[in-house]
């Protein structure tokens, strides 16, 4: 008779529209947290998805470039992930 709030949602989503909203969200937050750890002062940040691109923020061009370094570990790491 009742079913679990969880089976509901990705139907509910999808007719609404708002599913790559909710999964662009997720990709965004799991950036965030493989970014964090590991920097000195403000860390890079993860701002948005746009065409299947990951945006990040950097402070510092030499960010940038330790940024690039690590890519290849984040794009596994969200691979994973998702």
């Amino acid at each position: 008779m009742f079913r679990p709030l969880a089976s509901l949602l990705p139907g509910a989503l999808q007719r609404l529209g708002a599913k790559p909203q909710i999964e662009a969200a997720q990709v965004l937050l799991a950036a965030n947290e493989f970014l964090a750890p590991g920097w000195t002062g403000q860390a890079p940040q993860a701002t948005q998805v746009r065409d299947g691109v990951l945006l990040v923020r950097v402070n510092h061009p030499a960010e940038a470039s330790l940024l690039r370094q690590r890519e290849a570990r984040l794009m596994d790491a969200l691979q994973r992930r998702f």
